[in-house]
């Protein structure tokens, strides 16, 4: 039942029907309190119907019980991260990483923020280290494109950006729009333009294929 309840309230956000959403998944939390997913999405509708107080007390609450796992700091992360509040993010992210050092989840997710934030240099470096533990084809792709693409020229490399997009495109066999995005812009950092426009071409023509329509727009 506490589904249902969240499904109604997914639509009615959908619909921009913040009121009605915020009445589905209370109803969902009530019948269903340990729900992660609901919390946090009851939190974001309170948040857009002006109750930002009882938003934000309620996200404390729903990370504040005992068995919350690392991958609910990160949702929680997120969702300051989609209203905006940064700082707010940070901290959220940085307390679930105190509680869980060792979690790459975590870890990830706070390197992001840091590059949100213009932190360039402490996001490589945590990218990186990360990388150094083991190879994840999703950080290693922000990285590559952090070192291609950085508003920093002091952090841009062009060099480690190709051969970390090449090591994740072989990773998603050359059929992943977004790593071939990535590995043409280490391809224009590195100075190669003609292996960047191919390589944006095939990106493109995958992306449409594939329904990835706003990245297919933007590498049009």
């Amino acid at each position: 039942m506490a589904a249902a309840y969240f499904v109604w309230g997914t639509v009615e956000q959908q619909r921009g029907n913040w009121e009605y959403a915020k009445v589905g998944y209370k109803k969902a939390v009530s019948l269903l309190p340990s729900g992660v997913q609901a919390n946090l999405a009851y939190a974001e509708a309170l948040w857009h119907t002006d109750e930002r107080g009882k938003a934000i007390e309620h996200v404390q609450t729903t990370l504040q019980h005992s068995n919350a796992v690392p991958s609910e700091y990160v949702q929680a992360g997120q969702l300051w991260l989609r209203l905006g509040e940064l700082e707010r993010a940070f901290d959220v992210v940085e307390g679930g990483a105190a509680r869980f050092p060792n979690d790459a989840g975590l870890k990830f997710t706070l390197a992001k923020l840091k590059e949100r934030d213009g932190k360039f240099a402490e996001a490589t470096r945590d990218y990186e280290q990360l990388l150094e533990i083991e190879f994840q084809a999703d950080v290693a792709n922000n990285l590559a494109w952090l070192y291609a693409t950085c508003a920093d020229a002091d952090v841009r490399n062009g060099s480690r950006a190709l051969l970390l997009a090449e090591k994740v495109c072989a990773a998603t066999y050359h059929k992943s729009p977004l790593a071939l995005d990535t590995l043409a812009a280490a391809h224009a950092e590195a100075g190669d333009f003609s292996n960047a426009v191919t390589t944006v071409q095939v990106a493109h023509r995958l992306a449409r294929g594939t329904g990835e329509e706003k990245l297919a727009a933007r590498l049009e």
